[in-house]
């Protein structure tokens, strides 16, 4: 069947079947198509018995991780080989000695579904005495409100925004004691945040009907720019109680993202000179992500006008990509080290985890382990 026919014979079918079910079918058809590529691909490089078990969403199109998977292949193939992918919902444990969720959190507030498919994933292979990395229930730590409720009792001078959970409607009996203030949802990376200068501009938000009814929180906006006028934004990543600096964006707006990064040769050096420096901060970040219960974690934060770390957020399922632009080419070297400390720790929770062999029970002295 040629290309042009099959998509005449698409289109003639999705013009006689209801939307909603021309949306179920499509989802299904490419759930099957990609959980095929992903027994073809553990064919290819996996290991029958591989230990370390990837999950990831039906839904996605792609593995998160896939470029360092096809570094791994390279790098580490005896890693590469340990590791089995596969898709929520429908995994097994099979072999499984560790398992880690390539999914954005939260799970439970997020997809109910996903969340249930997930908790029984992850307790048929604690019966075995497996190990799971970030657990869906503790990637709920990442709602923004309960983030710095825990955070709080990290000390050791972080300085945290004030967070507080706003009322799905709130009316005008509840209203910021403090301007300007950050109105942003509740979760989610990379998503739009409106500062507040004034009462007047709260009423505004308060009643306008295209608002996301999604939950939201309020945050203290912090001024952190710098006396050159531009912000900072720094990123340190941490597998278990490895960490490193990954970058550092200096941009002209307060919300500071990648797309606005500013490239000088002095923010250039800046940069350079944060990503292979001293990392005086590490063991206060390393405390906040045992407070957070993650396993893995990528933290925001930046300095102060007093030069104390006010820290933003932590991050669970951070983006380990190659940066885009000019800062791709410099930062080269800080994404293979990413790269390796992710192999390292994935290396470590394997020999950690120790799942219990099948009892012999005809062997003398019921109980003998098999080999």
């Amino acid at each position: 069947m040629t290309p042009a026919l099959r998509s005449r014979l698409r289109a003639a079918l999705k013009a006689l079947v209801p939307a909603p079910w021309w949306a179920a079918l499509r989802q299904h058809c490419y759930r099957r198509l990609r959980r095929r590529a992903d027994r073809r691909e553990n064919r290819r490089v996996s290991r029958a018995d591989a230990p370390l078990l990837v999950v990831s969403e039906s839904e996605r199109a792609a593995h998160a991780y896939d470029h360092w998977l096809a570094w791994l292949e390279t790098a580490r193939p005896s890693l590469r080989g340990a590791i089995r992918l596969d898709r929520v919902p429908g995994a097994t444990a099979r072999h499984a000695r560790v398992l880690h969720a390539w999914v954005q959190d939260p799970v439970r507030e997020r997809d109910a579904r996903l969340f249930d498919a997930l908790e029984a994933l992850e307790a048929s292979l604690r019966q075995r005495g497996g190990r799971i990395l970030n657990p869906a229930a503790v990637l709920s730590h990442s709602l923004r409100d309960v983030m710095m409720e825990r955070l709080a009792t990290v000390g050791m001078g972080i300085r945290l925004p004030v967070v507080t959970r706003l009322p799905l409607d709130p009316d005008e009996r509840f209203t910021p004691s403090v301007y300007p203030v950050i109105v942003r949802p509740q979760w989610g990376h990379g998503v739009p945040m409106e500062v507040l200068a004034d009462p007047e501009a709260w009423r505004a938000w308060r009643l306008d009907p295209r608002r996301d009814r999604q939950p939201q929180v309020l945050t203290a906006f912090i001024d952190v720019r710098s006396p050159d006028g531009l912000y900072r934004k720094y990123r340190y990543v941490s597998f278990g109680a490895q960490g490193l600096p990954r970058h550092l964006i200096v941009s002209t707006n307060w919300e500071v993202r990648p797309k606005d990064r500013v490239v000088t040769a002095a923010t250039r050096q800046e940069e350079l000179a944060f990503v292979h420096g001293e990392t005086p901060y590490a063991d206060v970040l390393e405390r906040a992500r045992v407070a957070l219960g993650f396993d893995i974690a990528a933290f925001d934060f930046s300095y102060d006008a007093q030069g104390a770390l006010v820290l933003w957020e932590a991050n669970p399922y951070p983006d380990l990509s190659p940066p885009r632009g000019a800062a791709a080419g410099y930062l080269e070297p800080v994404v293979m080290a990413t790269y390796a400390a992710l192999a390292d720790y994935y290396e470590q929770s394997l020999a950690s985890a120790v799942i219990a062999a099948p009892t012999c029970h005809g062997c003398a002295g019921s109980g003998q382990a098999l080999p």
